[in-house]
């Protein structure tokens, strides 16, 4: 005979307690004393209770299914991101359902239907390259899903975003390499005229304007910069330099790190001969020898905040959907710039 399904009644038989308090206990709703909820939770464990996700879902006509846009899983800010908002969703009963780009438009609009066939409740997007918020995404708005960008953001968007400043993160860092004595200050990027992208060349242009120094073409290199060996391409690139810079602005940490190692194995000494700083303090930042500075943010931190903010959207769909939130940033100086 095919085993009767344990119910949150049995449980509250089991234990002398109201089925209320039982549901309250297994969400770990915070009403609910520890010793009780942890009593509750001994007591499902031992008569094997399973939760029903879809009873749930018509219950409350939700389906606590929150999804995720990102460029790369690897990246060690997104997958703090994503322990941060799945930390604050899973109090509240919600999973998380996750879509990786790479950067690229057509990965995008995949994940992003996956994740509409699921019926996600919200969405939380860090768009692949691009300036604007594609069309795919506003299919999302016009369904009325709430929906937040975070970390890489459109230039115009009707919805709510999370980011730090990339403009005066990018000038700190700027800045600080003129203050060492740098007098040739390159900018490593991916490109200048997008996103985060545009923002940091912007906080870097107006470091050197203010210390009155020529914003030079040749100081200005573009790559691929989604790895370490990128790094080396872009050391093999200086080192072909009649007059190299002296002082280097990376747009990441991995390339930094690559370049620094291509550097100093064709004997150049960092930072007495280039000094570099990086962006995002990966954790190859202190792997690295010398170790890099650069600029830190906390993952953890965008995601619980952006979390937070979609679970509000969900529960009150009449607030207002447009709001900016803008976490700090701040620079860590290492041996990399110390010159």
């Amino acid at each position: 005979m095919q085993e009767k399904e344990i119910t949150i009644y049995d449980i509250a038989r089991e234990l002398d307690l109201a089925s209320s308090t039982i549901s309250r206990a297994l969400k770990n709703d915070p009403k609910v004393k520890l010793k009780t909820r942890n009593k509750v939770h001994q007591m499902a464990q031992k008569m094997g209770y399973q939760t029903n996700p879809f009873a749930r879902s018509l219950r409350n006509k939700r389906s606590f299914l929150i999804g995720i846009i990102i460029p790369r899983l690897t990246n060690h800010f997104v997958s703090s991101a994503i322990s941060g908002i799945e930390d604050m969703l899973s109090v509240k009963g919600y999973n998380i359902i996750i879509g990786q780009t790479y950067g690229q438009s057509d990965k995008e609009i995949s994940a992003l239907k996956m994740l509409m066939d699921n019926r996600v409740d919200g969405l939380l997007v860090s768009l692949a390259d691009q300036a604007n918020s594609p069309d795919h995404i506003d299919q999302s708005i016009k369904k009325k899903i709430p929906l937040i960008f975070f970390d890489h953001v459109p230039d115009i968007t009707d919805n709510s975003v999370i980011i730090i400043d990339h403009v005066q993160a990018a000038y700190m860092a700027t800045k600080h390499l003129i203050e060492t004595g740098c007098k040739k200050i390159a900018h490593v990027t991916t490109g200048v005229n997008q996103g985060i992208y545009a923002e940091k060349y912007t906080g870097y242009k107006r470091a050197l304007a203010e210390s009155d120094k020529k914003l030079k073409e040749e100081l200005l290199i573009f790559d691929d910069l989604s790895s370490i060996e990128s790094g080396r391409q872009v050391a093999d690139h200086l080192l072909k330099m009649g007059k190299r810079p002296d002082g280097l602005f990376f747009e990441n940490d991995l390339c930094a790190a690559g370049c620094i190692a291509g550097l100093k194995k064709a004997g150049l000494n960092i930072p007495r001969d280039i000094a570099i700083v990086g962006f995002n303090d990966e954790p190859v930042a202190t792997l690295i020898e010398p170790n890099l500075s650069s600029i830190a943010y906390s993952g953890y931190e965008i995601g619980r905040v952006a979390a937070q903010n979609i679970l509000l959207q969900i529960e009150n769909p009449e607030m207002p959907k447009i709001s900016k939130t803008v976490l700090p940033a701040r620079l860590i100086v290492r041996e990399s710039s110390m010159r």
